[in-house]
């Protein structure tokens, strides 16, 4: 979305009210979690109280639409204009049928001009680029148009089209003229531009700008970027009304974003602004702000003055989900706009949004719950607007360490972030993600006990959870984070082969792979695999390791079994020549199992179907979970459990019980019913697929690409599993869907679960309780010592009693 024109005065009177504002708020209308004294997130880097309080002085307004929105919104004389596509469905093709649609704030639409409409399937056309309105309502967009005849060969234009505020044709330039063949075949494809208040229009050509001025005459073209390494990402104006590009370029140095203005009088680039590594979507600039740009909260500005990047408008304590915002956009009274589309169901939902400042007084009490994190998990995001949105007590302000901080440097970055944490300056409600040291967290008492809050939840209760999973995130009996879904990680082999086995020593492994056919593997990928991939693997799924009581077995027989099996595989592997060697590597890696060439096949659970999918594909017959061979315990399953966000609170936070809210409101929406239209209708196991057609087109679906920890969920994700989907051809008669795969070049019929499989996997799932977790500086421990190992110059016995001591330090000091 873009402005035509910066307002100063506008934005001058936008900071006024917010600055009277913030003077009210900070009286207290707002009680924030945590005192100052406490060292619970006050004035840290991770959370900002204040920031808190100026987020919320906001009105947002959906404004009701009639029409679907299919492109970027303008703002201009109090109204928006915009795109409208309609697809009709003739026959066996879908016609598109686009529109201009100018709209008032109520929703109410003032004009509409028809821009293309769709009569053979051989050609097509689209708005390209925003539609632009001039002080006059005059209103200008470019119609991209194709053309395919039968033989393969095609034929494009691009017009640039003017229409009056009454929608009376003003003028229509071919630019062709201006956008040419020679342009084509040297790479410069037109793919934007943006229009001046004097008519001028300036031309995206990937690697160069052309400008030309109202009549489509040629004023000139900017010098031409390296396209190997540098290319042009979005026009846009300035706070100042001069055009710019953002420039994005790369070298083995790095990597730099610049905003570049182009200045009409040299005819040429202009200044150069150096813009943040978390600048890459960009928005025109207003007022004090370069430019904007979108973050994982909302939107952020770069100062004109001094080019640092700012929170603007925290879009997720307004209560909007901004993973889906498409555009943004600043009125002439200094309100924005947005537009954001909901791909849930079968059709994406778009909602326009006017975002207004208003005065304290207007906004409705409630408590501050602050949300930190490294990062914002882009699942978690809908969850918090919702939570804003709907909660009557309180809101959470949710901060994102990697918007507000240089991340250039990933590990620097966490490391900054952690030392934060492990100094007292927790939020109300954490994130954790990978790479935090979350063991160390817990031990020192950062977080507070959700059990305390499932012992007197009706509902969230401790048997309403998988509880492999709450014993897999216990620590000392106590359980600092939950998570809404999981993952199961794992090993499977033919029955025929391992019988009703569970796990697999090291041993028992190489046993069996003495019966199977002369060279055949351990994995069905050992072809990839080198020694320390190997040892990798195997620490992820194995319990060497006791984090909640500090502890390590490097020691023991199992880990030196599996050191002397890593000793087998090469320190490198050429992949290039590996590949280009043998042609069929791919598919001879796929059939390993079922040929029996390999004895494991690495399955991931993250729904039933994987299931049958390994078993009738990957195998041909009946399997048994056996996980990654000498796992270090007794009970070991040698399979791990991957989780999805986990959450926890801060054991100093005030507000304990509204962060429990939000887990719960997190938990309530793990699962979700989706429109899945024509395609996968839901009918009873035993109905016939006649009968499907009269029943609701509804699917559950996992909202986080997982197994639900709730049981109740992961029962109902599983019955579902059971259910055949169809789908209704064009002779009205609904069919069942045929779940096939090919492996290597023969098609498999996967046959669909039942229930009885539905409970024995779940009955599987409940039994995995060790989480994977990647210490990257206990890592280094063991590859350090083991190559040492896999180069002759230590015995096994020397390096398992290295990395016993070293890692017992370690984790001795950490945990």
């Amino acid at each position: 979305m873009k402005l035509l024109k910066s307002n100063k005065t506008a934005a001058k009177r936008t900071a006024c009210i917010l600055t009277a504002g913030m003077m009210a708020l900070s009286t207290g209308l707002f009680t924030a979690c945590g005192d100052k004294d406490q060292g619970s997130g006050s004035n840290s880097a991770v959370v900002d109280q204040s920031e808190a309080l100026k987020t919320l002085a906001y009105k947002v307004t959906d404004v009701p639409i009639n029409f679907e929105l299919s492109g970027n919104v303008t703002c201009k004389n109090n109204l928006f204009y915009s795109v409208s596509t309609v697809y009709n469905n003739e026959g066996d093709n879908y016609f598109s049928d686009s529109s201009i649609v100018v709209f008032d704030a109520s929703g109410n639409t003032v004009l509409t001009i028809p821009a293309f409409k769709q009569t053979d399937p051989n050609e097509y056309a689209y708005i390209s680029g925003d539609v632009y309105a001039d002080d006059a309502g005059n209103i200008t967009f470019v119609l991209s148009y194709n053309k395919y005849d039968d033989e393969g060969n095609s034929e494009s234009s691009n017009t640039l089209y003017t229409y009056d505020s009454t929608g009376n044709l003003v003028s229509s330039i071919d630019l062709s003229k201006v956008v040419t063949q020679e342009d084509n075949d040297n790479n410069r494809y037109f793919n934007s531009y943006i229009v001046d208040s004097q008519g001028n229009i300036y031309i995206s050509l990937s690697t160069c700008i052309r400008v030309c001025d109202k009549s489509g005459n040629v004023l000139f073209t900017t010098p031409e970027s390296n396209g190997d390494n540098e290319w042009l990402n979005g026009l846009i104006f300035t706070n100042s009304g001069v055009p710019a590009v953002y420039k994005y370029s790369y070298s083995d140095t790095g990597s730099s974003s610049k905003l570049v203005e182009i200045d009409l009088n040299a005819k040429g680039y202009g200044k150069e602004y150096e813009l943040g590594s978390s600048i890459n979507t960009i928005y025109n600039g207003s007022g004090d702000y370069l430019c904007y740009s979108s973050s994982d909260t909302g939107i952020v500005g770069v100062r004109a003055d001094n080019l640092q990047t700012e929170s603007v408008l925290n879009l997720l304590n307004l209560g909007i989900d901004n993973s889906n915002i498409n555009s943004m956009a600043v009125n002439d009274d200094g309100s924005f706009v947005t537009v954001s589309y909901d791909y849930s169901g079968m059709t994406a939902r778009s909602t326009l949004s006017l975002i207004t400042p208003i005065d304290s007084s207007e906004v409705k009490e409630k408590k501050v719950l602050t949300l930190g994190c490294f990062y914002i998990d882009w699942n978690i995001r809908s969850q918090i607007a919702e939570f804003n949105k709907t909660n009557e007590d309180y809101t959470i302000y949710a901060t994102s360490y990697s918007e507000s901080n240089d991340t250039s440097d990933y590990t620097a970055a966490l490391t900054k972030f952690n030392n934060e944490i492990l100094a007292g300056n927790v939020p109300d409600i954490l994130l954790i993600s990978s790479g935090m040291p979350y063991n160390s967290y817990a031990s020192k008492g950062l977080f507070a006990d959700l059990y305390e809050f499932m012992d007197k939840d009706d509902v969230y209760n401790r048997d309403a959870f998988m509880p492999n999973v709450l014993k897999a995130m216990e620590k000392d009996g106590k359980l600092y984070e939950i998570t809404p879904s999981f993952t199961v990680q794992t090993y499977a082999a033919k029955k025929s082969l391992v019988g009703d086995a569970t796990s697999l020593t090291m041993d028992q492994a190489n046993q069996i792979l003495a019966t199977m056919p002369e060279g055949a593997t351990l994995t069905n990928d050992s072809q990839t695999m080198t020694a320390s991939n190997f040892l990798s693997t195997a620490i992820t799924f194995s319990n060497f390791v006791d984090y909640a009581n500090a502890t390590c077995n490097f020691d023991s027989p199992e880990f030196k079994a599996i050191l002397e099996t890593a000793k087998k595989y090469p320190a490198e592997i050429d992949y290039d020549a590996l590949y280009n060697d043998n042609p069929n590597y791919w598919m001879e890696q796929e059939t390993a199992c079922r040929e029996n060439r390999a004895l494991l096949y690495s399955v991931y659970f993250n729904d039933f179907s994987t299931y049958t999918n390994t078993r009738d594909a990957y195998f041909g017959e009946d399997i048994s979970f056996v996980g990654f061979p000498g796992s270090g315990a007794a009970n070991a399953t040698g399979s791990v459990i991957s989780t999805g966000t986990e959450i926890a609170v801060s054991s100093k936070s005030k507000y304990k019980d509204g962060a429990w809210e939000f887990i719960k409101l997190v938990l309530d929406n793990a699962v979700g019913e989706q429109d899945s239209g024509n395609y996968g209708v839901a009918i009873t196991s035993d109905a016939s697929v006649a009968e499907a057609a009269d029943e609701a087109v509804k699917r559950i679906t996992s909202q986080y690409y997982g197994l639900p920890v709730v049981k109740s969920q992961l029962q109902a994700l599983g019955q579902q599993a059971t259910i055949p989907q169809t789908y209704t051809d064009t002779d009205g008669t609904v069919q069942q869907v045929d779940n096939t795969y090919y492996v290597g070049n023969t098609e498999v019929k996967v046959n669909l679960i039942t229930q009885d499989e539905v409970n024995m996997l779940i009955d599987y799932f409940s039994t995995v309780d060790t989480i994977a977790r990647y210490d990257e500086s206990l890592t280094d421990i063991i590859n350090e010592e083991a190559n040492n190992y896999f180069k002759g110059t230590k015995s096994v016995d020397e390096t398992a009693s290295l990395i016993q001591s070293r890692a017992s330090i370690y984790l001795s000091e950490q945990y």
